[in-house]
């Protein structure tokens, strides 16, 4: 894992605990269809859980955009949903669309590229990072070539011990990236992981807009994917930058 501090997060991350709760219901989880307004990918919104309010996501995107230009990135993380349980009780769910992968990129060109980026990236996002008060904890990236997608990990806390895990699914399609996150606070996460990966699991394109690497990636030799991973890595953590602000405005 690589850890690294967060400084100035710490409080931030609290306000997980003002936004989705902290009371649990262990339930089992059944699933809803949801399909995108566009028809290009669908996945699958646990039993008790709903989409939340366009006012909510606007202000989850606003502060990420704000969080991502204080770590010096150019842009923002592109939120495009945010579900959460019906009854909150401290976890919750991002969609994040970026762009797609350039033209006749092969899966093993992919592969190598976000080796060969990803711990960079993580240090990258040390150095941005402000000095105090948060730490991090970042898996390394697994593939999962039957899928052909990217599934990665991370855990935030603060020093007082509130503290969060997520699981992340990249999902490549012709015309965009999707990355989704599922987040839970720590004590609760080894009993909610099968539930928060099913989220991810259960996305998928529609045919017609999925990236067909045997297809469009004949041939293709290596390219850069630094900025997509660093989306896929800010667009996990810098949401808590508006977690936090709502524990303390």
């Amino acid at each position: 894992m690589e850890r690294f501090a967060l400084s100035g997060w710490g409080r931030l991350i609290k306000a997980v605990f003002v936004l989705v709760g902290v009371l649990w219901c262990g339930h089992a989880a059944l699933a809803t269809p949801y399909a995108s307004p566009d028809g290009r990918w669908s996945f699958e919104i646990p039993t008790g859980w709903q989409v939340a309010p366009d006012a909510d996501l606007r202000v989850v995107s606003d502060e990420a955009a704000r969080a991502a230009t204080a770590m010096g990135e150019r842009g923002a993380p592109n939120y495009v949903l945010l579900i959460r349980p019906v009854k909150a009780d401290g976890r919750f769910a991002l969609v994040q669309r970026e762009s797609p992968l350039p033209a006749g990129v092969s899966y093993d060109a992919l592969k190598a590229g976000i080796k060969q980026q990803y711990d960079g990236v993580m240090r990258k996002i040390e150095q941005a990072a402000p000095n105090a008060g948060a730490s991090a904890a970042f898996g390394k990236p697994v593939f999962d070539d039957t899928r052909r997608r990217l599934v990665s990990s991370m855990s935030l806390s603060t020093a007082d011990g509130m503290s969060l895990k997520a699981v992340s699914v990249s999902n490549w399609g012709k015309q965009e990236t999707i990355n989704v996150h599922a987040y839970s606070p720590v004590d609760m996460f080894d009993a909610n992981r099968p539930m928060l990966v099913s989220i991810g699991d259960s996305f998928q394109f529609s045919p017609q807009c999925a990236y067909d690497f045997d297809k469009e990636g004949a041939g293709a030799g290596a390219a850069r994917f630094g900025r997509g991973i660093a989306y896929l890595i800010i667009g996990g953590i810098v949401v808590i930058f508006y977690l936090i602000k709502r524990a303390v405005s």
